[in-house]
């Protein structure tokens, strides 16, 4: 009677010790897939129909995004053979705002950056400098459902036959994918506002957080950049000259290769 305990106890621990391997491994082979940021996306604002605001010489300021937009993706192309860039508009074509998060998700996007420039309203005193936006905690809750619904990683494992216990199981699990991108989000953000300080004639403005669509649609981490006012002259100036939009587009160029370092680093093993 012992040694039939003995055997089947030992059957018991050999598969406990099995599934705790097998769960192990496929929980870093989920990590190793998601270790690398190797695939940005450029989303150059507005576009088409949507001018966005317009600037003191009269120049719309999806002009001034699509430029800035250009130079980062021909810099990462260049330095990165490892890397797919994708810009969610290259032309002058109009693009709804949540599309641009659901062209982020379908490309497996692991970076998602959004560049647009500022103008004050007409009430309002003069203002100059770039700002770097990250997603409001508030709009957590929105980016949670976007997520289950759009994110490849868990739209490809969910079943819809496991019912509603699962269903909760996916929710929570979105919701740390969420918090991690928003975390993730964050550390970039401060990188970005380092470089753009650093390397641009603009005054630093600050980190702060917005519900913009464009940055909850997508599924990774994300940052909208405003790179200067273009109610302000000295900044318009600078925005509508080459090198003023060279500058920027190195600012986050180098921003992305700072954090790539340190992401890489972080989730390797």
């Amino acid at each position: 009677m012992r040694l039939k305990f003995f055997f089947i106890s030992l059957l018991v621990l050999s598969l406990a010790s099995v599934i705790i391997f097998n769960r192990g491994e496929s929980q870093i082979n989920l990590r190793k897939e998601g270790s690398k940021i190797d695939v940005v996306i450029i989303d150059a604002g507005h576009g088409g129909k949507d001018p966005g605001s317009t600037s003191i010489t009269k120049i719309p300021e999806k002009n001034y995004n699509l430029l800035i937009a250009k130079y980062l993706a021909e810099m990462l192309r260049k330095n990165y053979s490892d890397m797919e860039v994708y810009m969610t508009r290259d032309d002058d074509t109009f693009i709804d705002l949540k599309e641009r998060g659901r062209i982020a998700n379908s490309k497996k996007g692991k970076l998602f950056v959004s560049v647009h420039c500022n103008s004050k309203l007409p009430e309002e005193s003069d203002k100059s400098g770039f700002e770097v936006y990250v997603m409001d905690a508030v709009k957590s809750n929105d980016a949670v459902k976007i997520t289950q619904g759009e994110n490849l990683l868990l739209r490809d494992n969910m079943d819809s036959t496991r019912g509603k216990t699962a269903f909760q199981n996916d929710f929570i699990l979105s919701s740390m994918y969420s918090n991690a991108y928003r975390r993730y989000s964050e550390r970039f953000a401060s990188i970005l506002q380092t470089e753009l300080t650093k390397t641009t004639q603009l005054e630093n403005r600050g980190i702060k957080e917005e519900q913009f669509v464009v940055n909850y649609t997508s599924s990774m981490p994300s940052v909208l950049v405003e790179c200067g006012f273009l109610s302000n002259t000295k900044d318009e100036a600078y925005l509508r000259s080459k090198d003023g939009q060279y500058d920027i587009a190195r600012s986050i160029y180098k921003a992305i290769r700072y954090f790539k370092m340190d992401y890489e680093w972080e989730n390797s093993y």
